[in-house]
């Protein structure tokens, strides 16, 4: 009888090692890379003459041009007859309709104007629905986010990448200063498009799409990774950032001494590298700092 209890008892402990660690940060000694965001596929209402101009850049929505200006005028129109909501601003029109969001901006004096698509998917089984994502990201927001989850980063995180576009003058006051003219014009509503990976409360802000899982200081528990560009301005700085339970535990700045580069999370080896430009670095934590130790 003792031993079937044993038998029972060491069954329900493993039972519950697996369940606490499903999709949690203790997957000892195994690395996960998340490189770019996933949008739905088309389908959204664009301007007549609109032309495809590729890629923004690494995880960003498609862009389209739209040479013939004129062809705007019936697009409002079109648009909320096909059940957008119109949001006409000082710089740019917001439409958007349940999983779509569309930012047209007109050209800085060059004659065109442009349109960047952000569709989401449908969130993933099991993981948090838009209006739960909402309360996590910014409740007080009137617009729900949108999924844009890589394959693969609920099954094997427990977590979820919404874009939700945030109303907000704190940025551009940053930029200009708090006697900008631009601030002046209550009508001057800015929409950001903001990127943010959520894992219940947990709620880790992107401004790039390179986002890792690693053990950086070998205590058997993985950190969450973020990399993003550093807070200089005419020289080119970026960050990497280590959380635990959704709480900052240490950041790095670094200079980018060969100027503007590339950035993205490589593994090699069993460890985690940020690879800027040609060059690999192996991220590790030590004494509360992130270190990068450069390859030979």
């Amino acid at each position: 009888m003792k031993r079937y209890l044993s038998l029972f008892l060491t069954v329900m402990m493993l039972v519950s090692l697996c369940a606490c660690t499903k999709g949690s940060d203790a997957q000892t000694g195994h690395i996960d890379i998340f490189d770019s965001y996933r949008y739905a596929d088309g389908g959204v209402l664009l301007p007549e003459g609109a032309v495809l101009s590729g890629m923004n850049g690494q995880g960003e929505p498609p862009e389209y041009r739209i040479d013939d200006v004129t062809a705007l005028e019936a697009y409002d129109t079109a648009a909320e007859q096909a059940g957008y909501t119109v949001e006409r601003m000082t710089y740019f029109t917001l439409l958007y309709r349940d999983n779509e969001y569309l930012f047209l901006s007109l050209g800085s004096g060059d004659g065109n104007a442009s349109l960047t698509c952000y569709c989401g998917r449908e969130p993933s089984a099991g993981g948090l629905s838009r209006e739960q994502a909402r309360d996590a990201i910014d409740p007080d927001s009137p617009l729900l986010p949108i999924d844009v989850s890589p394959e693969g980063l609920f099954e094997k995180t427990g977590g979820q990448i919404f874009m939700l576009p945030l109303y907000s003058f704190d940025y551009y006051r940053g930029l200009y200063g708090e006697d900008s003219g631009v601030l002046d014009c209550p009508e001057n509503k800015y929409y950001l498009a903001r990127f943010c990976y959520v894992r219940g409360d947990e709620v880790i802000a992107l401004d790039m799409p390179a986002l890792a899982f690693a053990d950086l200081d070998g205590d058997g528990v993985r950190e969450t990774v973020r990399l993003g560009y550093g807070p200089t301005s005419g020289i080119f700085s970026y960050t990497v950032t280590a959380y635990r339970g959704g709480q900052v535990i240490a950041v790095g700045v670094f200079d980018g001494q060969s100027g503007w580069g590339t950035l993205s999370f490589a593994e090699k080896d069993g460890s985690l590298y940020v690879r800027y430009s040609e060059q690999l670095s192996r991220v590790a934590l030590q004494d509360a700092k992130v270190i990068l130790t450069p390859d030979p």
